[in-house]
């Protein structure tokens, strides 16, 4: 955290973007470096910069079922429905199932489990799918449904 926090006291845009389009707070969440995204987070990142293919900071840390990281994110205003540019919100990219089945109410499908010609996800992450949910978290289908 040296050289980031040499580079930030000595003019450094927090926002410039690689040839990739995504910039330093997008790889600091792929890494899951908290510390790293709280200096750049309080040297003015913009929490909700697209990078490489419409992907946020938010989509990398719900990818990699990182908790602590998304929940920071969140508090610190990131937008729980920006969609990727395949649509995708961080909900959609966690494997949240919209299946209704007899309880009437979206279905969560654990690791393994398919029901029909949905995505079955790599392992349990209904509490990201809570998290996202709690702050309003919607998937790019409901998102389509409400005109947005």
């Amino acid at each position: 955290m040296d050289i980031a926090d040499l580079l930030i006291n000595n003019g450094a845009n927090v926002n410039l973007k690689s040839e990739s389009g995504d910039t330093a707070l997008h790889y600091a969440a792929k890494k899951n470096h908290i510390d790293i995204v709280e200096m750049l987070l309080k040297n003015g990142a913009d929490i909700n910069i697209t990078g490489y293919r419409g992907l946020v900071p938010l989509h990398f840390a719900v990818t990699f079922d990182s908790v602590q990281l998304s929940e920071k994110l969140i508090i610190h205003g990131a937008d729980v429905n920006v969609p990727n540019d395949d649509g995708q919100t961080p909900l959609d990219v966690v494997g949240y199932n919209e299946m209704q089945l007899l309880t009437g109410g979206p279905q969560f499908i654990p690791s393994g489990i398919a029901l029909g010609n949905e995505k079955p996800v790599e392992k349990d992450k209904s509490q990201m799918v809570a998290i996202l949910r709690k702050h309003g978290g919607k998937t790019g289908q409901e998102l389509k449904a409400e005109g947005k």
